[in-house]
């Protein structure tokens, strides 16, 4: 549990700091990651959100309500 924690956090962390790099700064993102295939930005998107939501998926569970 403390570890699916600690990767949702960082899972979060990820797609946070890239999302604001994205909405900042568009073309920055574009020439900083334009040579990397969609396929393996589209895999790190999806691993980062299924991260952050299994992280509070289980701590939801665990509360008593």
């Amino acid at each position: 549990m403390t570890l699916l924690i600690l990767a949702s956090t960082q899972g979060f962390w990820e797609v946070l700091s890239e999302g604001l790099l994205v909405l900042e700064d568009p073309p920055g993102y574009r020439s900083l990651y334009g040579n990397i295939s969609m396929f393996a930005r589209t895999i790190f998107w999806m691993a980062g959100a299924a991260l952050t939501v299994a992280g509070w998926v289980a701590v939801m569970k665990q509360l008593p309500f």
